[in-house]
């Protein structure tokens, strides 16, 4: 195997590996604590917080194919997070946290937002 087959390999397998262990917990998160963790005690919020930050790692992973741009990468891979957690603290809105988690954390996924798009509109200026 080639060195530029084996670094295709690593990429597609982790990918693969972090959506799907990245999705799963956000949709079922007691089939996901059942099947990989079994640490109790079980908590519901916390699998699918590990789905969140699972998923940021598959966008920059995503995002280093496309962009060369390190900085870009974390931001795009930061940003997928944050959305996602903002998603997962909308679902477990009825178990418990603070009333300023979900406007807060929607900020900061703003802000990461806002940052990606404006690194990106830098790479493209000349």
């Amino acid at each position: 195997m080639t060195a530029a087959r084996m670094v295709r390999v690593s990429w597609v397998l982790a990918v693969a590996f972090f959506v799907v262990t990245g999705l799963w917990p956000l949709v079922s998160p007691d089939t996901f604590f059942d099947a990989l963790v079994a640490f109790p005690p079980y908590n519901a919020h916390l699998m699918r917080d590990i789905g969140v930050f699972t998923l940021g790692a598959a966008g920059a992973l995503l995002a280093a194919v496309r962009f060369r741009d390190t900085l870009l990468v974390a931001l795009i891979g930061a940003s997928t997070a944050a959305i996602a957690h903002v998603v997962s603290h909308v679902v477990d809105s009825d178990k418990g946290g603070n009333p300023t988690d979900i406007p807060l954390l929607a900020v900061f996924a703003a802000i990461l937002v806002a940052g990606t798009a404006v690194r990106m509109r830098e790479m493209k200026s000349p």
